[in-house]
């Protein structure tokens, strides 16, 4: 980073030490180094912010659920649907799994349950796995663990293989109740179907 800095600084000299200001017809030398000095600083600040400009996180997985004849169990509509209010979130940290609740959140309980209009006749359940990227582990990937409560009877268990990188989180891979559901090689969108 200094070095970028120590490169731009020089080159911005060499371009104002050859222009010849009698020519250019520039009376005010005070002007010339605001100008100077202006850009300096403004390619200084640049350079810093790029350091942090992006960060990537793909979390994000989306689930449907069919009972063995095909009916949605997220569908409002549908008597033996999941309700809304009976589900709940848990991320697993330090061995247990804490109840997710932010009341500062849209999504407080940390899902969504939501319908493509016109896209699709399913409802999704949407969830993040947990962000544990400021945990201080070095083991890449991470295995991130989520339990969701569908109802009292009902607490299934979601694996999320998550890489690190220098300004990124990415699931890899989605274990649901041990079996693979999901893969990053796959090449597909992070959505797949539960049958209970």
């Amino acid at each position: 980073m200094a070095k970028d800095r120590i490169i731009i600084i020089k080159l911005v000299v060499l371009l104002v030490s050859d222009l010849d200001f009698e020519i250019i017809k520039i009376k005010n030398m005070k002007m010339i180094k605001l100008l100077v000095i202006s850009t300096i600083l403004f390619l200084i600040n640049s350079c810093e912010k790029e350091k942090n400009d992006m960060t990537i996180v793909e979390l994000t997985m989306d689930i449907s659920y069919k009972d063995n004849d095909g009916l949605d169990l997220l569908d409002p509509v549908n008597e033996n649907s999941f309700k809304k209010e009976q589900i709940n979130l848990y991320h697993y940290i330090d061995g247990e799994g804490k109840l997710f609740y932010q009341e500062n959140l849209d999504y407080q309980k940390g899902f969504n349950i939501y319908k493509e209009e016109g896209i699709s006749d399913n409802y999704y359940l949407r969830i993040t796995a947990p962000n544990d990227y400021d945990n201080g582990s070095e083991i890449n990937p991470y295995e991130a663990i989520t339990l969701l409560e569908l109802d009292e009877s009902i607490i299934d268990t979601i694996k999320c293989k998550i890489e690190k990188g220098e300004n990124s989180l990415v699931c890899k891979q989605i274990i649901y109740n041990d079996i693979v559901v999901w893969r990053w090689e796959d090449n597909t969108e992070r959505r797949f179907t539960i049958i209970k």
